[in-house]
């Protein structure tokens, strides 16, 4: 969950995301509803996700970009695996 702690969630808060059935899709959904799906919060994600090194998932929020929050989640969903924001 690191990317979660760039970004300034409690450790509190990210162990709820690790009770979910994928806690990186839960942590990242959460993100972009509580930022407001902003252009900027959308920089922001995409500047963390590179420093981590997960160019997979920044493939995926880049094709996403101007397409709906449920069908970019959608993608997300299906590409992503559970330990997507590890820093692999």
């Amino acid at each position: 969950m690191l990317y979660g702690m760039r970004v300034g969630y409690k450790r509190n808060v990210m162990e709820k995301f690790s009770c979910k059935l994928n806690p990186g899709l839960a942590l990242l959904t959460d993100w972009i509803i509580s930022s407001g799906n902003t252009a900027l919060s959308i920089d922001l994600l995409i500047s963390c996700l590179e420093q981590l090194n997960r160019d997979d998932i920044v493939e995926v929020v880049q094709k996403g970009q101007g397409t709906s929050f449920n069908h970019l989640m959608g993608t997300l969903k299906l590409q992503s695996n559970d330990d997507w924001c590890a820093g692999r």
